[in-house]
C-alpha cells in the first residue's frame, strides 16, 4: 500500500541520514588531525590566523559536531525501531486490507445491480 512504501522511504531516508552521520565523524576526526598537524583549513588549505586563536575554534567547532554524533546517532536509531515496526505492523495488515478492498468492490457491485 501506499502507506507501508512511505514507512520504507522514511527508513531508507534515516538508514542514509545514520550513514551521513557515521561518515561526517570520520571526516571531523581527520579534519581535526590535519588542521592540527598542517595548521591550515582541511578543505580549502587556508592558514589559520591569530597566533593559534582560529585553529583551536575551528577544532573546537569540530570537537562540539562530533560530541553531538552519539545523540544524533541514538536518535536515527530510535526512529528507524519505530519505523521498522510500523512497517512490519503494516506488512501484517496487508492481506486483510486486500480482502477488505476486494469485500468493498463486491459489495458496491452487489449494490449496483
Amino acid at each position: 500500500s501506499a502507506k507501508t512504501e512511505q514507512k520504507v522511504a522514511e527508513m531508507e531516508a534515516v538508514r542514509a541520514s545514520h550513514k551521513e552521520l557515521s561518515i561526517g565523524t570520520r571526516f571531523f576526526t581527520h579534519y581535526i588531525s590535519r588542521a592540527r598537524s598542517h595548521h591550515n583549513c582541511p578543505l580549502c588549505e587556508r592558514d589559520f590566523v591569530g597566533g593559534g586563536e582560529e585553529e583551536t575554534e575551528f577544532v573546537q567547532m569540530l570537537q562540539n559536531k562530533m560530541a553531538q554524533a552519539p545523540a544524533k546517532t541514538a536518535k536515527l536509531e530510535e526512529d528507524l525501531r519505530g519505523l521498522e515496526a510500523t512497517a512490519r505492523s503494516l506488512k501484517e495488515l496487508q492481506p486483510s486490507w486486500i480482502q477488505y478492498e476486494q469485500l468493498s468492490h463486491e459489495i458496491a457491485e452487489a449494490e449496483a445491480e
